[in-house]
């Protein structure tokens, strides 16, 4: 047996590599763990309906892991969260939502809306007009008048209704049965459901994806209160800071480029981040005006009897944060560890490359898409 087809046979068992046995390039699965951990942030922000084992992870520190371990806590959060974001100070953000949510709805509405009276109406238009502009039959005997004597057989086509012979009447597709009500339901039912499909088929076709996502990273920036900012800020900065520096810029040369697949969507995360940066300079900014004017005021969280700051988020005056505002970005340890151009397999990736906010330091065993590696450079030596 030939040794190779062993080797074949222990890649296509490891997910990290393609079905030929050919290490997967880094760029496909760092890209798709980088995208998922941010995503694991906003449904452990926002969805109540984790998975049981999920509180089973234990996280040190942090309200969003007590969140995730109880339920509970989690659904009473989300309905603070749900009555403050009535107020007027997330009016800006709540228009900006509403435009993203409209981007290729209302051609997908109008298809749906279309689809819906095509089935209902279109079927009895078309029987109305096939009997409109058919002629009826009429079939009766030709004699001949020049010689009474001999008979013509033969057929003649007539629109008049009052001769003998069969007819089609003019009114046919009136008289065909009406189905019953159980069958009417059922087709009606069909044509929602048809309807239903068409709107969101050309919702999505009609939806300008990197125009949503070029718009989704700006909310940062909106005047007033930004309740998406102040959920995900703090954690997006701590990921995406952890994350070696290297592998943003690469992955922001590769949309300037016009290269790689789905690239857009950490272009985007990069650019959520940076925003969330120039906001929290500003709030910092009007905090410390409040604090020079002695405004700041405090209020007992009867949670837990902690004090919390009512202005923890000021609300920014219009017209919001300038995008020109100064930020910074403190990135970890290891931020500049990993060798520019190094392709290494999906199971070499280390954690450790993460610097000081890791994925396991944050979400647990089940955000980690890589396994760790002891020492990454041990692959560059050895080529």
């Amino acid at each position: 047996m030939n040794p190779g087809n062993g080797n074949d046979g222990r890649n296509n068992r490891d997910p990290g590599n393609n079905t030929d046995g050919q290490p997967k390039p880094k760029r496909m699965s760092e890209q798709a763990a980088i995208f998922n951990t941010f995503a694991l942030i906003i449904r452990n922000k926002f969805s109540s309906g984790g998975e049981p084992e999920a509180a089973t992870n234990e996280v040190p520190n942090g309200d969003m892991d007590t969140d995730r371990k109880n339920p509970k806590q989690l659904e009473h959060r989300l309905k603070k969260l749900d009555e403050a974001y009535k107020s007027p100070l997330y009016q800006a953000e709540k228009a900006m939502l509403q435009e993203l949510n409209n981007n290729g709805f209302g051609k997908g509405l109008m298809c749906g809306v279309g689809t819906f009276l095509f089935l209902r109406s279109g079927p009895r238009l078309l029987r109305r007009y096939i009997a409109k502009n058919s002629k009826p039959i009429t079939a009766h005997p030709v004699r001949n008048s020049g010689n009474s004597n001999v008979n013509v057989g033969g057929y003649s086509f007539d629109k008049t209704s009052g001769r003998m012979g069969m007819e089609m009447p003019g009114n046919s597709a009136e008289m065909i049965p009406q189905p019953g009500l159980f069958f009417r339901t059922i087709k009606f039912g069909l044509d929602v459901v048809g309807s239903v499909y068409m709107a969101l088929f050309a919702s999505a076709y009609f939806t300008n994806k990197k125009k949503l996502l070029n718009d989704m990273s700006q909310i940062p920036l909106v005047e007033g209160k930004s309740l998406l900012s102040d959920e995900l800020c703090d954690d997006f900065i701590d990921v995406y800071r952890g994350i070696p520096k290297r592998t943003w810029e690469k992955y922001e040369g590769l949309e300037l480029n016009g290269e790689g697949d789905g690239v857009e969507a950490l272009t985007a995360i990069g650019i959520f981040v940076k925003n969330c940066l120039k906001r929290q300079a500003k709030e910092n900014e009007i905090l410390e005006e409040h604090r020079a004017f002695g405004i700041m005021e405090a209020e007992s969280d009867t949670t837990d009897g902690a004090v919390v700051r009512k202005d923890n988020h000021p609300a920014i005056p219009s017209p919001g944060v300038s995008p020109d505002t100064p930020f910074a970005i403190e990135w970890g340890d290891n931020s500049d560890d990993v060798t520019v151009g190094k392709e290494r397999h999906r199971d070499d990736f280390d954690l450790d490359d993460f610097g000081e906010v890791g994925f396991d330091d944050l979400f647990g065993d089940e955000s980690s898409s890589f396994s760790a590696h002891e020492n990454p450079d041990t692959d560059e030596k050895g080529k």
